[in-house]
């Protein structure tokens, strides 16, 4: 696939067009990833402006978020502190930010779970809109990382994970997708009362519970035309799912599911239980390519000491496909929860055949069919061409045998092997008619080959003459370019699959 997450808005236009668009989208986000430390968070814990928003009086800038900064703040009516998130200057001056800073307070006041911060009040009709949630006094999850770091048991750790799972789970019942799931939007807070009551105990041992914040980039379930690029450049590529950074035309393929978050599960369950990722790069670029094409390392390789069952619940959360992961977090929790008392795990990974189909219909088919047909195509042309510069050294030929051979040798070429090229060469550029063009010609070849290998041999008698003596000749003359053809068929069948599996041509 091209190295794109855009959105629908490029599908209905010219190759020539998303190619350069594409290339405008790679320079943004390389200036954006050296930029990045410039314009990160407020750094928590800076005095704020000493003014009033509504009854609420600002005290000093706690975090920041996608779309807003959040500040500690004073309640003069009820008397007690809160969190208040303002937009950022760029979001009051754009009309589609200041919606989307709407979206998160509906999204979050619909929301009543004890690890989702509770939402008390939204202001937004006035000049300064403001979203007033309950405050948490304790660091985000990722401060608490860093301070904590192999102070807690791996079943406490996967506990955590279990906890947050359940919180996600409720959004997910709620038809809510938070989509920026990372550690800096979840907070350690002191609240009593766990929801996985069975490891009661392993949460005891944190002195902390974690609570989920910042639904800026959330989407509800089955709502169309994801902002593919605000969860990329406003959000982490680390915590993204694949899907997310690959560009379909497929709007079936673009509507949101459980599986993105699930995703982001999976990666904070890594990183808590190693300290490391389990995929990286050293910027944006290489990141968002890790994540789309690399195969996530393996837990037991850092940690050896951690079960083998443990393993295989982070390695199905950060599968590739969104299908072969866990179908509700509210599943991935329940096999934390047997992991840690040692019970057998219900999920397992994809098998043999799952994996092969998923390899089979993987949207880079399409392009690996036309590259093929053309490359194959291309030596044997130049191979051809070198054995009619030697049949003069070989073999005396008469006019009408020579005008035979470069008849033969040139329809080949022309015809045959220009039309290979031409369909190959769009199906390169993901043009549905190409695809299957390229199919038929290729199993009328393969046809053609069968029968001159099991009938008769290829019509180019004249090379077959010069190189009889040579025994590589004859299995190549019989059986390489069957093998090739064949070859050349399989991967037009996968571009078909893979085309109507995720929509990947136009």
């Amino acid at each position: 696939m091209d190295p794109s997450f855009s959105d629908h808005s490029g599908d209905s236009q010219p190759s020539s067009s998303r190619d350069r668009g594409q290339e405008v989208d790679l320079e943004i986000v390389r200036r954006l990833d050296q930029l990045w430390p410039a314009v990160s968070s407020p750094e928590a814990g800076k005095p704020a402006e000493l003014r009033t928003i509504g009854k609420y009086q600002l005290q000093r800038i706690v975090g920041g978020g996608s779309f807003g900064v959040v500040y500690l703040a004073i309640d003069s009516v009820l008397d007690r502190p809160v969190a208040l998130k303002l937009p950022r200057l760029e979001v009051l001056l754009d009309e589609g930010k200041r919606a989307r800073f709407a979206v998160e307070a509906e999204t979050a006041a619909s929301l009543e779970h004890p690890g989702i911060v509770r939402v008390y009040e939204a202001g937004l009709a006035g000049p300064e809109p403001f979203i007033a949630m309950a405050y948490g006094d304790g660091p985000n999850l990722a401060e608490w990382m860093a301070a904590n770091s192999n102070a807690h048991s791996w079943q406490a750790l996967a506990a955590l994970v279990a906890e947050i799972a359940l919180a996600v789970d409720y959004a997910h019942q709620h038809g809510v997708l938070h989509r920026d799931l990372k550690p800096a939007n979840i907070l350690m807070v002191q609240r009593t009362s766990p929801v996985a009551l069975r490891l009661q105990q392993e949460l005891a041992s944190l002195g902390r519970l974690p609570m989920l914040t910042d639904f800026g980039l959330a989407r509800f379930l089955g709502e169309e035309g994801v902002d593919t690029r605000s969860s990329v450049l406003l959000g982490t590529p680390l915590y993204v799912a694949p899907e997310q950074l690959i560009r379909s035309r497929s709007k079936l393929q673009d509507l949101p599911t459980p599986a993105l978050d699930i995703y982001s599960l999976g990666v904070i369950l890594f990183e808590l239980l190693t300290g490391q990722m389990p995929l990286d790069g050293d910027d944006y670029l290489q990141v968002i390519e890790s994540v789309r094409g690399q195969t996530p390392a393996k837990l037991r390789t850092l940690r050896p000491d951690l079960p083998k069952s443990l393993e295989t619940i982070c390695a199905k959360c950060l599968e590739k496909q969104p299908e072969h992961r866990y179908q509700t977090a509210a599943e991935l929790a329940e096999d934390l929860e047997r992991s840690i008392h040692d019970s057998s795990i219900e999920g397992r990974l994809p098998s043999v055949r799952q994996r092969a189909a998923v390899w089979v219909t993987a949207p880079q088919r399409v392009r690996w069919a036309g590259w093929y047909a053309i490359a194959w195509h291309s030596i044997v042309a130049l191979w051809m061409g070198l054995a009619l510069a030697v049949v003069p050294l070989k073999v005396s030929l008469g006019p009408g045998e020579w005008a035979d051979l470069a008849f033969r040798y040139g329809y080949g070429l022309l015809f045959s092997f220009s039309l290979v090229f031409f369909f190959g060469w769009w199906t390169v550029k993901e043009k549905r008619w190409a695809i299957y063009c390229g199919f038929l010609l290729s199993l009328g070849k393969m046809l053609a080959y069968t029968n001159a290998v099991f009938l008769k041999p290829l019509s180019f008698y004249a090379f077959t003459r010069v190189f009889e003596d040579v025994p590589a000749y004859s299995v190549a003359d019989r059986f390489l370019f069957l093998t090739c053809i064949a070859l050349q068929v399989f991967f037009y069948g996968c571009a078909i699959a893979a085309d109507r599996k995720h929509g990947v041509c136009g």
